[in-house]
């Protein structure tokens, strides 16, 4: 099994895992400690995900998931209060897809849970264990708000068109 990061390029991680193999991933954003072996709760100082209150969750855009299978966010404000959200890859992918998961769909699991308003470390597990040659490639890892579907912007234009449409009807018919 293999896990890059690669910044410089249109994949930001890229786990695989060759023929039969199982694996797991744990990416941690945890501040410059220098110590990749364990987590600092604090060690981001207290970044507000939510941008003032703008932001309203994690998108992650999948590029690639040929197979289903866990992936959990954890969030630390710090040691003592802390939130995660599971979700299920889909598998299947290509094409790109995104995911979105909001701030309130993560479950308290220490204290009462992460103030996404001051987070200190986030952490993002990948669990192959149970999934033999599972491939996940990810672009993007952000605070975002959730992004229509192209067939809910086309159903919303299409409803303002009705409406500036209806709106013009009734002006003739009153002329």
């Amino acid at each position: 099994p293999t896990l890059q990061s690669n910044f410089g390029a249109s994949i930001l991680l890229e786990h695989w895992q060759l023929g039969s193999s199982t694996a797991m991933s744990y990416i941690v954003w945890d501040g410059a400690d220098g110590d990749p072996t364990s987590l600092d709760p604090t060690g981001l100082g207290g970044v507000d995900l939510t941008d003032g209150g703008t932001l309203t969750g994690i998108r992650l855009r999948v590029q690639l998931n040929d197979l289903p299978a866990p992936l959990t966010l954890s969030a630390y404000t710090d040691g003592s209060n802390w939130s995660s959200a599971t979700i299920l890859l889909p598998g299947g992918i290509p094409p790109a897809t995104v995911l979105f998961i909001p701030y309130l769909d993560f479950i308290p699991q220490a204290g009462t849970g992460a103030d996404f308003t001051n987070i200190g470390a986030l952490s993002l597990f990948i669990d192959g264990s149970n999934t033999p040659s599972l491939d996940v490639q990810l672009d993007l890892i952000a605070a975002s708000n959730p992004v229509p579907e192209p067939g809910t912007m086309a159903l919303a234009a299409l409803g303002v068109c009705l409406l500036g449409g209806a709106g013009r009807f009734r002006r003739r018919k009153v002329a």
